[in-house]
């Protein structure tokens, strides 16, 4: 838990470090990102840099384990909470590319 955030940010990163598989670092991050741009697109049509969203995307045609949870959740978070867990799990993709840990 980091202190210095607010209790939505937590939250949120709380879902991501329990998904994460230490043998695939690359794989999990990637879906968070794509999960919180499918999430933007389809809650508030907001196109974010770098990911984009599935085409196709509905409220009952989701598939992914994190954008359901993001979904079907209970969370109480603003948009600046997810901007900001999109913001470092994009910086963490970014280390993992320049470790050759991308596929």
């Amino acid at each position: 838990m980091n202190n210095l955030e607010t209790d939505g940010y937590n939250v949120i990163m709380e879902l991501v470090r329990s998904s994460h598989d230490p043998h695939d670092p690359w794989g999990c991050t990637t879906e968070w990102l794509f999960a919180i741009c499918d999430y933007q697109w389809l809650i508030n049509g907001e196109i974010l840099p770098e990911y984009r969203p599935a085409p196709g995307l509905s409220l009952k045609g989701h598939d992914g384990w994190a954008f359901g949870e993001l979904l079907e959740s209970n969370i109480d978070w603003d948009d600046s909470d997810l901007m900001r867990v999109y913001a470092l799990l994009n910086r963490y993709d970014n280390l993992l590319r320049l470790a050759g840990k991308n596929y």
